[in-house]
């Protein structure tokens, strides 16, 4: 198996945005745009925040880096953005649903600060589990938590950021989530699969992602096997969950130049090993499915 793609592709996602550090298009407008408001311009800056933490024989170790909308950007598109990010800090996708502070615009305001209240309270909690484990002077611990988020993709209509988490509690491995948003750049409407996708067409959704997951990503695992003999295997052979009952990713649909990317995290549909499925559906394939309102978004062709 693939066993570490889909952690890759979480990383390519982030790190190849082809995004300039102002979040704008590197390649020049088609001369036929035709401009027809003028947006508030959306810039980012660098975000970084680090620590460590030693008590006897535990020690953790805790990085936030990313982009956040430069102070004084505003604009739906930019409170957005910081909302968005806000929350993903805010529960850090590692400790479920559990939230680490609360939020507010006077916060959303910096991200400096917003990083940094993220990291005290990871801080804070490697700190409350160690007081605990030195009671036991032959117990050593490591953690690691690692936040990164940017701006993966930019056309003249939509914005996708990526926030990848990876945080490690001294189990037999760590775990990762990585989850996109894309954003409408005259609204800053979050895109979902509510809003993005014809309600009546979710089944048909669902059944072209199954197609395209075993295609692209479980297939050439099994190349060279058949399960029972002769019986070819299929994409219910690669998944821990009934294939039947399967549902659409956790993470909203992630809008690209060529398509929109499908992106399960690990656990949600396959095993540990198996990392995190994607599949990448062209716009042509989806485009029954899409609503009305979004087509109009879509990436121009280059």
């Amino acid at each position: 198996m693939k066993k570490i793609f889909g952690i890759m592709l979480a990383v390519s996602l982030l790190i190849g945005s082809g995004c300039s550090q102002s979040g704008k298009q590197t390649q020049a407008a088609p001369d036929t745009m035709e401009v027809t408001e003028v947006l508030p311009e959306f810039t980012t800056d660098s975000v970084a925040w680090s620590d460590s933490l030693t008590l006897g024989r535990c020690s953790a170790r805790i990085a936030i880096v990313g982009r956040y909308p430069s102070p004084g950007v505003g604009g739906a598109l930019a409170d957005s953005v910081r909302r968005w990010l806000g929350n993903r800090l805010a529960y850090s996708d590692i400790f479920g649903n559990k939230e680490l502070f609360a939020i507010d615009n006077q916060v959303l305001a910096d991200g400096d600060s917003l990083a940094a209240m993220a990291g005290g309270c990871l801080r804070s909690i490697a700190e409350t589990d160690f007081k605990e484990f030195v009671k036991d002077s032959t117990l050593s611990v490591n953690y690691e938590f690692y936040l990164r988020f940017v701006p993966s993709f930019e056309s003249d209509s939509l914005l996708t950021y990526t926030f990848l988490t990876y945080g490690d509690m001294g189990g037999a491995h760590g775990g990762s989530v990585a989850l996109s948003q894309t954003f409408d750049r005259n609204t800053g409407q979050a895109l979902t699969y509510a809003n993005a996708f014809v309600p009546e067409r979710r089944a048909e959704l669902i059944e072209l992602v199954k197609k395209e997951l075993w295609e692209q990503y479980f297939k050439a695992d099994f190349a060279d096997s058949t399960e029972g003999g002769d019986v070819a295997p299929t994409l219910r052979d690669a998944l821990l969950i009934n294939p039947d009952t399967m549902q659409l990713p956790v993470c909203p649909p992630d809008f690209r130049q060529d398509g929109v990317v499908f992106l399960y995290q690990q656990y949600e549909i396959a095993c540990y090993a198996a990392g995190m499925p994607a599949c990448l559906i062209p716009y042509e394939a989806l485009q029954p499915m899409l609503a009305p309102g979004v087509k109009p978004l879509l990436p121009r062709r280059q």
